[in-house]
């Protein structure tokens, strides 16, 4: 019962941890390099990938292990632009 809960979650998704060393469910083409932020008004992280010119690609939403409660996401005093396309 466990093991098909956990392949049902984990769908598309494979397992990464951060440079922080937090654990995380990735969208499965989450590369090397691509971030995970979280956007305003946003309920969960999204992975995003730099693509230049200061635009970035949004990969898909994720799961951070730790950090998904209220009061353990880091806000910065000024908001960060960013640009997708």
């Amino acid at each position: 019962m466990y093991e098909s809960a956990a392949v049902e979650l984990a769908a598309g998704r494979k397992f990464a941890i951060t440079r922080n060393g937090d654990m995380a469910w990735v969208p499965s083409v989450t590369r090397l390099g691509d971030r995970i932020c979280w956007l305003a008004g946003c309920g969960v992280p999204f992975v995003v990938r730099g693509v230049g010119n200061g635009e970035w690609e949004l990969v898909g939403d994720c799961y951070l292990h730790g950090r998904m409660q209220e009061g353990n996401v880091r806000v910065f005093e000024r908001p960060v632009g960013m640009v997708f396309r």
